[in-house]
């Protein structure tokens, strides 16, 4: 009888263990899928930060270009001091229309990003509403989030929200102690 009681204690441990291990490599898993995730955030923001880098490029390019014309208009004495006036009224004529340009792209792109905030910030709370279990990883993402929404302007559309998000992180750390 104790033989059969030993065995079956050895298969429930081996069985429990197993389990144990199945566990933490889900956890691994997903620690896994966050930091590809972050990764993948941080690989976009920078493609982002690129293109914008290249536009501001692409545009002292073709400054660059229109003043060293003026300039060599000017040096090669072939311009009266009337022409000069106009190259120069040109000029700041396409970079007044250069300079709209760029601060209504970045209106654009600020107004994106918020709204992108917003979304994200809106669905995390509906998920934890839903009571959809979130890592302590997704709680510092989601704050760093709103954080960014604050910084960018964005109003108190997200605040309730947030206030659940952290009265849910104060659980979750409170059920970590």
């Amino acid at each position: 009888m104790w033989e059969v009681i030993g065995i079956i204690t050895g298969i429930f441990m081996l069985l429990l263990s197993a389990f144990g291990l199945w566990i933490s490599t889900q956890e691994k898993n997903k620690q896994k899928r966050i930091k590809e995730f972050e990764e993948k955030r941080q690989l976009k923001e920078s493609e982002r930060e690129l293109r914008d880098e290249l536009r501001m490029a692409n545009f002292r390019g073709g400054l660059t270009e229109e003043i060293s014309n003026i300039l060599n208009l000017k040096l090669s004495a072939y311009e009266t001091n009337d022409e000069a006036k106009e190259s120069y009224k040109k000029l700041w004529e396409k970079l007044d229309i250069i300079e709209d340009d760029l601060d209504e792209h970045f209106k654009d792109s600020k107004k994106s990003e918020i709204g992108k905030l917003a979304c994200e910030i809106t669905a995390f709370g509906e998920d934890l509403k839903n009571g959809i279990r979130k890592t302590e990883a997704s709680f510092k993402q989601i704050i760093s989030s709103y954080n960014r929404y604050k910084e960018l302007g964005g109003n108190h559309y997200v605040d309730e929200v947030y206030k659940i998000i952290i009265e849910r992180l104060n659980e979750v750390l409170n059920e970590g102690e």
